[in-house]
């Protein structure tokens, strides 16, 4: 039967070479190794297992007693990224939701936990799009010290996007409280905005380039995911700080002027 299934996967276009079958010493098991045309990180290659899989191999031992499976690191990566990405709408329900929940307890405000909720996805969003810039289009992948491109690994959007989120909340909090403060203690909203980013700006600033240096300090490094980490975290650190805390959301809140307390 193994060799049958050798033979047959020798067949599929998409496969440049196959090993002989090789048996455990009882004769119930047998490996086979199988080598792609395409490069680890292709599409090809992940569209092969999927092909060994649902086609290849269920038709070869259709009518026998045999198992087989595909295994290796190709196989594995393939089968982690089905699992998370099929777990990604409750994932981002979870932390979103207990996010929205939790700051409309603290600010008393509706408005200001689901504006917080979006412009921290935002945050995230900017980051992934320069990281696939840099290490699957390869766009200044020579600054950082990356010598080849590849697909980023399947695990780290969702670690990163959990970090992120945590240290924006505390940004956002920091901010939000010092406003919430000047709107009660008797300010019109927009005059406690300006209060707020007055007071607080420097210590989100600090905070900020802190972190992002620890981040960034990552690139250092000669692994290919401890640099797509640094450079993930770093990016969205500064950009939440710098460009979604102390600009857009100042900017919103002024707009939204007393609707923004809304609850």
């Amino acid at each position: 039967v193994a060799d049958k299934l050798q033979k047959a996967i020798e067949t599929v276009p998409d496969v440049a070479a196959v090993t002989p079958a090789i048996p455990s010493p009882n004769k119930q098991a047998a490996i086979i190794t199988v080598y792609a045309k395409s490069s680890p990180q292709d599409t090809a290659t992940g569209d092969l297992v999927k092909t060994l899989r649902k086609t290849t191999i269920p038709e070869t031992l259709k009518g026998t007693d045999a198992l087989a499976y595909v295994g290796g690191s190709t196989a594995a990566f393939e089968d982690i990224s089905t699992t998370i990405f099929s777990n990604i709408p409750w994932f981002l329900l979870f932390v979103v939701g207990i996010t929205i929940l939790i700051l409309t307890m603290a600010f008393r405000s509706l408005v200001v936990s689901i504006k917080a909720a979006l412009t921290t996805i935002l945050s995230c969003a900017a980051a992934f799009g320069i990281l696939t810039l840099v290490f699957q289009e390869g766009y200044g992948a020579n600054l950082i010290g990356l010598d080849k491109t590849g697909p980023i690994e399947s695990f780290l959007p969702v670690i990163v996007f959990a970090l992120v989120f945590g240290l924006s909340m505390d940004y956002e909090v920091f901010l939000v409280s010092r406003i919430r403060e000047a709107f009660i203690g008797g300010e019109t909203p927009r005059e406690a905005v300006t209060d707020g980013v007055a007071t607080i700006g420097r210590v989100i600033i600090a905070a900020a380039l802190i972190m992002a240096s620890v981040f960034f300090a990552f690139m250092t490094g000669i692994d290919r995911t401890i640099k797509e980490f640094g450079l993930a975290l770093g990016l969205a650190i500064i950009l939440d700080a710098f460009v979604i805390r102390l600009t857009l959301v100042p900017a919103l809140m002024h707009l939204l002027d007393g609707k923004a307390w809304y609850i």
